[in-house]
C-alpha cells in the first residue's frame, strides 16, 4: 500500500499537469462547482464579519499570520500554504469546499487566501462539491444510517441530492424504504434500556433517520418482540 506522502506527491503531480496544460492529452476533470461563498458574496461578507476581531492564529508550523488585498506578496504566499493544506485534506478524503474553507479559517489562514486556495482547488478538480455529495451519499448508506444529514449538508451545498448517482443508484436498488434500513439498525443492536419503544427511537434519530421514520421502525420492532 503506497505511503500517505507519496499519495501525496502523485496527487500534486496531476495537479500541476493539470495546472500546466496536461501533456498527456487525458480527459480534463469535470468542472468543479464554486465554492458556496463565492456564489454568494454577502454570505461570505456575513462569516467573516462574525469572526473575532482579532489577529487569527497562525496555522501550525507555517508563520503564516493575517494578511489582507494591501500586502499581495504575503496574501500570495499564504494562499499557496493553505492550497497546499488542501491537497492534504484531500488526499486522505474527498472535503467540500464549506468543510474546507471551515478547516482553514480554523486553522488560522486569512479569509482571502483561504478563498484564493479553494477557488484554485476547484479550479484543477480537487475540490468538487458534486462528487464530494456522490461519496457522503455512498459512506452514510455503507454506514447503515438514515440520509437525514447527508441531505441536509447537500442542500447546502447547492446540490440537489435527487440529481447524484449514487441516490438514484439506492432508490432503484430498492433499498429506499428508510423504515427497513431504520428497522435494521435496530435489529442490529438492540436497545437495552427499559422503555424500548423509545431507546429505539432515539437511536433511530442518532443515526440520521427522520422522526418519522424512527417512529415506523420503533412500533415495529416492539411488535416483533
Amino acid at each position: 500500500m503506497s505511503s500517505k506522502s507519496s499519495v501525496i506527491e502523485q496527487l500534486r503531480g496531476s495537479i500541476a499537469a493539470i495546472e500546466g496544460g496536461g501533456a498527456g492529452g487525458g480527459r480534463a476533470p469535470r468542472p468543479a462547482r464554486s465554492p458556496k461563498a463565492a456564489r454568494h458574496p454577502a454570505g461570505r461578507a456575513s462569516f467573516a464579519a462574525a469572526a473575532p476581531s482579532s489577529t487569527p492564529t497562525s496555522p501550525a508550523g507555517s508563520g503564516a499570520a493575517h494578511v489582507s488585498s494591501a500586502e499581495p506578496n504575503a496574501l500570495e504566499e499564504q494562499a499557496d500554504e493553505a492550497y497546499q493544506k488542501v491537497l492534504r485534506c484531500v488526499s486522505v478524503r474527498e472535503q467540500s469546499t464549506a468543510r474546507m474553507r471551515d478547516k482553514l479559517m480554523r486553522a488560522g489562514f486569512a479569509p482571502e487566501a483561504a478563498d484564493r486556495a479553494i477557488e484554485r482547488a476547484c479550479r484543477v478538480g480537487a475540490l468538487d462539491d458534486a462528487r464530494y455529495a456522490e461519496a457522503l451519499v455512498r459512506a452514510t448508506l455503507a454506514a447503515g444510517k438514515g440520509l437525514r444529514f447527508a441531505e441536509a449538508e447537500i442542500e447546502e451545498l447547492g446540490i440537489d441530492v435527487n440529481s447524484l448517482d449514487a441516490y438514484r443508484d439506492h432508490l432503484d436498488a430498492g433499498d429506499g424504504d428508510e423504515v427497513a434500513r431504520a428497522l435494521a439498525a435496530i435489529r442490529a443492536r438492540p436497545p437495552r434500556a427499559k422503555n424500548k419503544r423509545e431507546a429505539a427511537f432515539r437511536r433511530c434519530v442518532a443515526k440520521g433517520f427522520s422522526s418519522d421514520v424512527a417512529t415506523s421502525a420503533a412500533r415495529i420492532w416492539c411488535e416483533e418482540g
